[in-house]
């Protein structure tokens, strides 16, 4: 028998082809994933930079706050203190939280402000502005030590007015707060939806990975068993075939037949008419023998001329015999390739199970014997004739 170098050959080739397309898409899918990870680290810095803005707004509407509540309070003291010392220094306390304000108003408005933001600033503008006129009066009300007059006048002018300012500061507060309680909902929500994506990415990605891979090994497995020219197993998938066949004999009995064909006058075609000529010759006969062949039986094509039958449920070796003769006629008609027609005959050696061999081993060499016994009775009878 010829050793079939091709099919291994091509296995291997295949097997090889796949492992290079495997790892480059594994090291696609490791730069997808990294560059995912860096967009999903650019999303969370970009959130973290809008939450920490509206959060500078809300300290800073705060701030503002408390400097109107500071500036309420200093002027009300001034009102009720007696000893001028501390009145100055319930002015100077008074001096202090307006220039909180105007910083803290100046550095929103360096911040930028959206037009809701813009009117609500402008609003605040004029209250204090307001209120800023009712309050100096007050002071200099205070200065000549007209106390009376100047309490009744921050009852009925400066309270109104500062608690307009303290309407307009906790709304500026209460929107800033409200806005960054929406940023880190939406920072919140992207970061998720974007590691949720990345997740399902690589998960989508070490899948088709798993299923290429998983392909790739079923189709370097099917080349390694069928042979390309003929689709027929090749002499691995059929010791395969004769393995499986005898575990299920030992297990429920029975026998199998086996046959080994190798044809007689195939050589003359290749080398008269090339091997393109002989292709088409083994591509006919292995047409030719599986159409002669019952469900169940396996042929296969093991390399070069050779071919081999797995003839299963085989009663008895005249039923394996009279396939033998089925096949042997296949060739009585020519085959014909490129409008010449070719003459072949076949050798067919047969063994049995168990009655001729009880291992794998056993039976193909029984068979190979057998049909070389056929070729050599062949050779001598044209010979003699």
């Amino acid at each position: 028998m010829k050793p079939d170098t091709e099919t291994p050959g091509r296995a291997r080739e295949f097997r090889r082809i796949n492992l290079i397309a495997f790892v480059g898409f594994v090291v696609i899918l490791l730069a997808m994933v990294a560059l995912a990870a860096v967009q999903l680290r650019t999303v969370f810095n970009e959130m973290e930079r809008v939450v920490a803005h509206h959060n500078l707004k809300t300290e800073l509407a705060t701030e503002m706050q408390v400097g109107g509540l500071v500036r309420t309070e200093s002027l009300y003291r001034m009102l009720v203190l007696d000893d001028p010392f501390e009145r100055d220094a319930m002015y100077l306390r008074y001096n202090g939280a307006a220039f909180r304000i105007g910083t803290a108003r100046q550095r929103l408005r360096d911040l930028g402000l959206d037009a809701e933001e813009q009117r609500l600033y402008d609003e605040q503008g004029r209250a204090i502005a307001q209120v800023i006129q009712a309050q100096e009066r007050l002071i200099d009300l205070v200065a000549r030590d007209r106390i009376d007059e100047a309490r009744q006048a921050m009852v009925d002018q400066a309270m109104p007015l500062q608690t307009a300012v303290h309407a307009t500061f906790e709304a500026m507060r209460r929107q800033q707060a409200q806005r960054t309680d929406r940023a880190m909902t939406l920072a919140s929500s992207a970061y998720a939806n974007t590691l949720w994506l990345l997740a399902v990415v690589s998960f989508a990605a070490l899948g088709g990975s798993a299923g290429i891979a998983l392909s790739a090994h079923r189709r370097t497995h099917r080349i390694a068993l069928h042979d390309a020219l003929t689709g027929l197993l090749t002499r691995a998938g059929f010791h395969d075939a004769v393995g499986r066949e005898i575990a299920q004999r030992q297990r429920d009995g029975g026998g199998f037949g086996l046959l080994y064909i190798d044809l007689d006058d195939f050589k003359p075609i290749n080398d008269d008419f090339g091997h393109a000529a002989g292709d088409v010759v083994l591509k006919e006969t292995a047409q030719r023998l599986q159409l002669c062949m019952r469900k169940g039986d396996i042929v296969a094509r093991l390399g070069g001329d050779e071919f081999a039958v797995v003839v299963s449920d085989v009663a008895n070796p005249e039923a394996c015999r009279n396939i033998a003769r089925k096949i042997a006629a296949v060739f009585d008609l020519p085959f014909l390739v490129e409008e010449r027609e070719h003459r072949l005959t076949a050798s067919v050696g047969m063994s049995i199970y168990p009655d001729d061999a009880s291992s794998m081993d056993e039976m193909i060499a029984a068979a190979d014997r057998a049909m070389y016994e056929v070729k050599q009775r062949r050779d001598e009878t044209t010979r003699q004739t």
